[in-house]
């Protein structure tokens, strides 16, 4: 495993291949596909994760091309991994005290990827295709749970997402939710 640079401190991005050539021993690719233990914990930690503690919640999303979910920075740490299809994942600093909150970073996602989001990140991401998208987290989720949540077309964050227009499919409770200035009085946009 690969560690590749974030612009947020504490966002851990883990490439699992390299330009087709497995840079993992635990990368199997062949013509069914491939197997990829993605959440082997010590490799992790020899390449510099910092852990989840105790894991008590898998999850898996699937979203249709265009859907896009969130920002929701749930009060646990996760582990994203993109099982199946593509996914343009946008993470926002949601860190009250962090000097680059409101600042987000976005990364294209696929099975050659792995994706550490420390609790205060918005986590959010569009499906470029049909797209399973799975979390290990030390958290349990609960539909009636009080976290930060930024509506993902907010214009202060300019967010460049893919696909665009009538393409763009986002749920009735997301696009209820505030703006970044409005969850976080006193924050301005950073400068372009």
């Amino acid at each position: 495993m690969k560690l590749l640079p974030t612009s947020l401190t504490g966002l851990l991005l883990y490439d699992l291949e390299t330009a087709g050539q497995s840079a993992d021993p635990d990368f199997f690719p062949d013509e069914r596909g491939h197997y990829v233990p993605f959440a082997n914990l010590a490799k992790l930690a020899k390449a510099g994760f910092p852990g989840l503690g105790e894991i008590t919640q898998a999850a898996c999303s699937f979203s249709r091309a265009g859907v896009i979910r969130g920002i929701h920075a749930e009060p646990w740490d996760k582990l994203v991994y993109v099982a199946k299809g593509k996914a343009f994942v946008v993470e926002v600093d949601m860190r009250p005290d962090s000097p680059t909150l409101g600042h987000h970073e976005a990364i294209v996602m696929d099975q050659n990827r792995l994706l550490f989001v420390p609790q205060g990140f918005g986590n959010s991401f569009q499906a470029m295709e049909d797209t399973h998208y799975v979390y290990l987290v030390n958290g349990t989720w609960s539909a009636d749970a009080k976290y930060s949540n930024v509506h993902p077309l907010d214009p202060d964050l300019r967010i460049d997402w893919p696909l665009k227009g009538e393409s763009q499919v986002i749920s009735a409770k997301d696009q209820a939710l505030p703006k970044m200035r409005e969850s976080f009085p006193g924050w301005q946009p950073k400068a372009v």
